[in-house]
């Protein structure tokens, strides 16, 4: 699946939306992960690669992420992130009358 990769400053309860152009990488799910807090595996990367990206977009969760972590396991880079749900869900929290 295809990623969208971000360096981006925002705070943690907001609802902001990247506003500047990301880079694509193709990707895979970890074994045994979820869309909340999905793990991303990126092959093909050299060891010596330094992924400066802090957020993500998955398409087919529709969902936006921070990254929390990257780590290089067993020749692949992979990618710790937790869903920001306030990104996420921002159209639908906007149109609330509560």
């Amino acid at each position: 699946m295809n990623i969208i990769f971000y360096q981006f400053a925002k705070r943690n309860n907001s609802t902001k939306i990247v506003n500047t152009t990301g880079t694509t990488l193709t990707c895979q799910l970890k074994a045994e992960t979820d869309m909340i807090n999905p793990v991303l595996e990126i092959n093909g990367v050299p060891a010596a690669w330094n992924p400066i990206w802090n957020y993500c977009y998955i398409a087919a969760f529709s969902r936006y992420y921070f990254i929390n972590n990257w780590r290089w396991m067993n020749g692949i880079w992979a990618c710790e992130c937790a869903v920001d749900v306030l990104a996420s869900w921002k159209t639908d929290i906007g149109n609330l009358s509560e």
